[in-house]
């Protein structure tokens, strides 16, 4: 056996701008969207896809093993924000992110199906608003994590 280390770290993150402001008209995304795969791919992960709609965005990408989701999320909602404060549009009012974000694994097979997914955002946000897409998100992870009893575990001395 090989003592490499090997990692398929595959994500789907989903967050919207505070308040769910429209913000993000068209001609925004066409450039913000490709500025925050950059930002990926500095961290050294690789995007697949990212697209959203007005108050929303939803990322496909491979993040690498050395840096945590959450330090992932909070350097490409910081530095998009920035980017768009300063360079793209620094007269108007701030673009600022929630606080909060949605992470989802993505197993290799699914890879299709989400990607596909997130490219029809603007159709698939004809028939519900992302608030009510946000509470078909956590009614799944509930009823996942409700169905899927721990493991036992042996007590541990710290």
């Amino acid at each position: 056996m090989s003592s490499a280390s090997l990692a398929f770290l595959l994500y789907h993150i989903v967050f919207s701008v505070r308040n769910r402001d429209a913000r993000l008209r068209e001609d925004l995304r066409l450039r913000m969207f490709p500025y925050m795969g950059g930002i990926i791919k500095n961290l050294g992960g690789i995007p697949i896809i990212i697209n959203g709609t007005r108050d929303h965005v939803h990322i496909l990408c491979f993040l690498p093993r050395h840096i945590s989701i959450s330090e992932a999320v909070k350097v490409i909602k910081a530095k998009s924000s920035l980017w768009h404060n300063r360079i793209y549009d620094k007269n108007s009012h701030p673009l600022h992110w929630q606080d909060g974000y949605g992470i989802f694994t993505v197993s290799a097979d699914n890879l299709e199906s989400v990607k596909n997914y997130i490219v029809e955002q603007d159709q698939h946000h004809l028939k519900r608003n992302f608030d009510e897409e946000w509470q078909v998100f956590q009614s799944k992870a509930a009823d996942y994590l409700n169905q899927t009893p721990p493991m036992e575990c042996a007590p541990v001395d710290d």
